[in-house]
């Protein structure tokens, strides 16, 4: 991945694409810029509402947890229903995707009953507050709030971080990964986080890239009218999240120019989109880990398909191994607690 040519091709559409849309979207590209100027409900309505899933292996259960503002927030926690009482589950918190804006605890509910059961993990899914009704940083605190109390209700929830102790997130939720992941090791909380999983993260906002990185900086460019999230979509997130144009540079919006680097981070690995204008942003911070401080990193790349295709096409055959590299990105994080 180091050659820029490469990365560049990488937007070349999947005829895959093209063909599902044909099949299974009516003809129609999904594209969530078409919300611009009209309200954030009504774009929340229009996403894809999976069914209430449950699996008699796995226990679900919702609660309502603290949080620094005095408010509570929602958290589902998926255990194993043959869990030992021992406590030696690993532990996951995951923070769905959206835009900061959009979604809800169904997001990630089939990957997290699989994760469940395939591994055995306690899983910790936090519903944090979401935008525009509540600006950054308070879906970053959430998600740092959340997982401090996951770490320290481990014992009770039947999990042991020492058995791995992983955070994961997509597109926005990658976000909160970043976020949460350097506010973890800069505050030395304790336990050791073990691994982190970025899917098509923001982790950078276009205007503060570091100079020595802007020569591949290019997919914000060159994927600007890309199917599902163009560049109108982005605007229509960061003005409800970040408004203020001078707080997309804080370090808990793009953990990409965290202060110190990112000395002392976990194992990562990464599922990125081709046909994405955030494609850059997970192979630049992968690219930076594995070269600059020799942290262990795990690429998986889907040439030509655009931002969460899984989501609006889980019938291609492109989503299903979308689904089976989550699966081993979380059992090689777990190889390496």
């Amino acid at each position: 991945m180091a050659d820029i040519t490469d990365w560049k091709a990488l937007s070349k559409p999947d005829p895959s694409w093209k063909e599902g849309v044909k099949t299974y979207l009516g003809g129609q590209e999904p594209q969530i810029g078409d919300f611009k100027g009209k309200p954030i409900p009504e774009l929340r309505a229009s996403m894809p509402k999976p069914p209430a899933l449950t699996d008699e292996r796995v226990i679900q259960e919702d609660r309502q947890i603290p949080v620094r503002d005095g408010s509570t927030i929602g958290v589902r926690i998926y255990r194993p229903r043959d869990q030992p009482s021992t406590g030696k589950s690993p532990l996951i918190v995951t923070y769905h995707g959206g835009g900061w804006s959009v979604g809800d605890l169904g997001h990630f509910a089939s990957l997290l009953l699989e994760v469940t059961t395939k591994f055995g993990m306690v899983c910790v899914d936090v519903d944090y507050r979401l935008a525009p009704e509540h600006k950054f940083p308070t879906a970053a605190h959430d998600c740092i709030d959340a997982t401090i109390w996951a770490t320290k209700n481990a014992a009770s929830l039947n999990a042991d971080p020492a058995q791995g102790f992983l955070i994961a997130g997509d597109s926005a939720g990658g976000n909160l990964v970043g976020a949460v992941a350097h506010t973890w090791v800069t505050d030395k909380h304790q336990p050791k986080l073990t691994g982190t999983h970025y899917v098509v993260p923001a982790l950078c906002d276009p205007s503060c890239i570091p100079e020595k990185y802007k020569h591949e900086y290019n997919a914000c460019e060159q994927n600007r009218d890309a199917p599902i999230l163009n560049s109108t979509a982005m605007e229509i997130f960061h003005e409800a999240y970040v408004p203020e144009a001078k707080m997309r540079s804080d370090p808990l919006f793009s953990p990409l120019i965290w202060p110190g680097g990112h000395a002392g981070q976990p194992p990562a690995s990464f599922q990125v989109c081709g046909q994405d204008l955030l494609r850059d942003d997970g192979l630049i911070y992968e690219k930076v880990l594995r070269t600059e401080y020799g942290i262990p990193t795990k690429m998986k790349v889907y040439p030509g398909l655009p931002h969460g295709f899984w989501l609006m096409m889980p019938q291609i055959d492109a989503s299903k191994k979308y689904v089976k590299e989550f699966m081993e990105s979380i059992a090689w994080l777990l190889e390496r607690k």
